[in-house]
């Protein structure tokens, strides 16, 4: 092999390494990581250099049917290998790493092609340096930089910022495919077209077909990972919705059972303490009290709407066991076009947000919510406004994905604020026709 033919080889097999490890650093790690990583880097070492010492190489010399044959089942074995080798130090399933070796292997040949397009181009205004190994190394290095770079800024990013890699898809063998065919195969001819004496046009336009399948085969790999993103998505707020709305119903049952029997309660301490004589010997003040405590737990919010009546009454409970004062102005019957379950999800996520927000808080003056709810013009709003100590994480769950989607749903909007250690939720909606 030439010395050209072992750079090529070695920048390109350093180059999977590099892409596979790019699409695969945030994944859950075996222990001990390290020892693992450098035990299969070593292993890959070994056998590459073995390789070229026995004049076997990554790119190597079509010479007949069988060569060609030979060469793409070459790559095919690289690639199967790498998937293996890959589960060894992250704690991966085989879809997942399908996809990381994949799209390694498509961001690898993206290079490759890029370099082969630079250096042909490169060849008609230097090409008596383009035999000598330092320019050979200088392209290799800067190509790899740029369309590493250019991967991690435009996809990689948004992988890791929507944790879709881990995502298990088994229409990654698919994308298997598409590898095969467009980063193996299509690489393999146009690599073996450029040593014929054909149109330098045609070859650089053929370069440029391969440079835009493998962008093409990354996009498509993101693509069905965020699809798959979005369904799990949309399966986890189904399957939120219908659970919310079995708590509706059992929330509403509850509170309805609880206002009745304190009611009979507070009724039955007055009847008993009279005909026992009781209240005669009695503090008047004590009997008042017991009723008092007694009244804590019936609901005294009433706005006019079944459905807020019910999420006020069991949040508020809530927020008298734990200190916290929940106040409440809230034109219940213009919220009568939505449906029960919208309303006790929107208010029920809104709320809950706010007390884990104010439950850490010690002082008592700022234990505090507010919400209003008011018809103006066309047009509803909520606002929820409450004290926070800064501690909270943000909400980016489902609970918020699915409050934004009803909201979303209505042709509404949220807006979120904050003034110091105050915080503010609005909610507009139209009000439905």
């Amino acid at each position: 092999m030439s010395g050209l033919g072992t750079i090529n080889s070695v920048a390109s097999m350093v180059r999977l390494v590099l892409a596979v490890w790019l699409f695969a650093r945030m994944l859950p790690r075996r222990e001990p990581f390290a020892g693992l990583s450098a035990a299969v880097l070593a292993g890959v070492a070994s056998l590459a250099t073995a390789a070229v010492l026995l004049g076997f190489s990554i790119f190597p010399t079509i010479e007949g049917d069988s060569s060609f044959l030979i060469a793409i089942l070459q790559f095919v074995a690289v690639l199967g290998a790498a998937v293996v080798l890959l589960m060894i130090p992250y704690d991966v399933s085989i879809w997942t790493s399908l996809f990381c070796c994949s799209a390694g292997y498509a961001l690898q040949s993206l290079a490759g092609g890029l370099d082969r397009l630079a250096t042909d181009v490169l060849s008609s205004a230097a090409g008596h340096v383009l035999a000598s190994v330092e320019f050979t190394i200088a392209v290799e290095i800067s190509v790899t930089l740029v369309s590493f770079g250019l991967c991690y800024l435009v996809l990689v990013r948004k992988l890791e910022a929507n944790r879709l890699v881990a995502i298990e898809d088994r229409s990654m063998l698919l994308m298997i495919a598409a590898v095969v065919l467009f980063d193996i195969v299509f690489d393999l001819v146009v690599r073996d077209l450029g040593v014929y004496d054909i149109p330098r046009s045609y070859f650089r336009i053929l370069c440029v077909v391969h440079v835009v399948a493998c962008v093409f085969t990354l996009a498509m790999e993101f693509e069905i990972l965020y699809n798959r993103h979005m369904e799990l998505e949309v399966s986890a707020i189904t399957q939120m919705r219908t659970m919310e709305r079995q708590q509706y119903e059992i929330s509403r049952e509850t509170i309805s059972a609880i206002n009745a029997r304190c009611h009979q309660i507070r009724h039955q301490i007055f009847r008993l303490a009279h005909e026992s004589g009781v209240s005669d010997a009695l503090d008047p003040d004590a009997l008042a009290i017991i009723a008092r405590e007694v009244s804590i737990y019936d609901s005294t919010i009433k706005t006019g709407n079944d459905a807020l009546d019910t999420i006020l009454s069991e949040k508020g409970l809530v927020c008298t066991n734990e200190g916290i004062t929940l106040s409440c102005i809230a034109d219940g019957p213009s919220l009568r076009f939505m449906p029960p379950t919208d309303i006790y999800a929107i208010f029920g996520t809104a709320l809950d947000d706010a007390i884990s927000s104010v439950r850490p808080i010690g002082d008592v003056e700022r234990r505090a919510i507010s919400l209003v709810v008011r018809c103006v013009g066309d047009m509803v709003t909520a606002h929820l406004e409450y004290y926070s100590d800064g501690s909270e994480q943000p909400h980016d769950g489902i609970g918020d994905k699915t409050l934004r989607s009803i909201v979303a749903g209505y042709g509404g909007s949220i807006q979120t604020s904050a003034d110091d250690d105050a915080r503010q939720l609005d909610i507009v909606m139209p009000v439905a026709q």
